[in-house]
């Protein structure tokens, strides 16, 4: 969290929101059944038709919801040429497919399980969690 650079060069912030700023919003992947996944922080449901927009506001409303959207549960028929889209930001006590939807955020930065998914085998990994939290004013450190 930003409390962690309270006491560093002010480089050093710069550099590192330089290169998360720098990051895809997603990533697609087609696995070896031609099945395409879309990897996400969060749903891409409601906005999946703006990901191309050249309009301004479009490309903030998407950058928003990928990063921000709590709305997992339904219509997932809107995400046209999509499989599955595997995304987490809300956690839940067990990850699951349901629809089009691959929830895999069990947690974990709650000292609950972490989840990975194979898109190739649809396998399920949970490791539970193992060691102990600190937590300070705005960030969570894994001792």
């Amino acid at each position: 969290t930003l409390s962690e650079y309270d006491n560093k060069p002010e480089e050093d912030l710069q550099k590192h929101l330089e290169f998360l700023n720098n990051l895809p919003l997603y990533i697609e992947y087609k696995n070896k059944y031609d099945e395409k996944f879309v990897v996400s922080h969060s749903t891409l449901k409601e906005v999946w038709h703006l990901r191309d927009s050249p309009k301004k506001s479009d490309k903030n409303t998407f950058r928003m919801h990928c990063l921000w959207s709590r709305e997992f549960d339904s219509e997932f028929d809107k995400l046209e040429g999509i499989d599955y889209n595997v995304i987490g930001h809300t956690p839940r006590k067990y990850s699951y497919v349901k629809d089009k939807l691959v929830y895999v955020d069990t947690g974990c930065v709650f000292e609950q399980d972490l989840t990975a998914y194979d898109m190739e085998t649809g396998r399920k990994f949970v490791q539970p969690f193992v060691g102990e939290l600190t937590r300070k004013k705005d960030s969570v450190i894994l001792k």
